[in-house]
C-alpha cells in the first residue's frame, strides 16, 4: 500500500511541478499566442497529458485562465485529491489491525504533501500580489 500510494503521490506532485515550472519560469507571449488552447499547451508539457487535460478541463472557466490561473486550478485539484486520499487511508486504518502502522506512514506522507501544496498556493498568491485573498 505504501509503495502504491507513494507512486500516486509522486504522479500528482510531478504533474503539478511541471505545470508550475511553466508558471514560474514564464513563456514567451508569441508561443502562447500561437496556441489556440492554453490548457492543451500547458498539459502537453507534463508527464501525464490526458490526466492533466481532464483535470484542468473539469473546471469550466479554465479555458479563460492564464498559466497562473491554470496552476491555481492544478494546485487546488491536487490538494482536494490529496485530502480525499488521506481520508480514505484514515478510514482504512480504522478497519485494519497490523497494517495500521504502514497506513500511518501513508497518512503522514499525504499530510505532508497536502501541506506542501497549500504552501505553493500561498506562494503563488504572494507572487501575484493576492496574499490576503481567500482560496479559490
Amino acid at each position: 500500500m505504501k509503495m502504491a500510494s507513494r507512486k500516486a503521490l509522486n504522479e500528482v506532485i510531478a504533474s503539478f511541478c511541471l505545470l508550475s515550472s511553466f508558471v514560474l519560469l514564464g513563456t514567451s507571449k508569441r508561443q502562447i499566442n500561437q496556441q489556440r488552447d492554453l490548457v492543451s499547451f500547458a498539459c502537453n508539457n507534463t508527464l501525464y497529458i490526458e490526466e492533466c487535460l481532464s483535470s484542468l478541463r473539469s473546471e469550466p472557466l479554465s479555458e479563460t485562465f492564464d498559466l497562473r490561473g491554470l496552476a491555481s486550478i492544478a494546485l487546488n485539484l491536487s490538494i482536494a485529491h490529496g485530502e480525499e486520499t488521506k481520508n480514505y487511508i484514515d478510514d482504512l486504518k480504522s478497519k485494519s489491525g497490523r497494517e495500521s502502522r504502514c497506513l500511518n506512514d501513508c497518512t503522514e506522507e499525504y499530510a505532508d504533501a497536502v501541506q506542501n501544496l497549500e504552501d505553493s498556493v500561498h506562494a503563488l498568491r504572494i507572487r501575484d500580489g493576492r496574499e490576503g485573498v481567500s482560496p479559490d
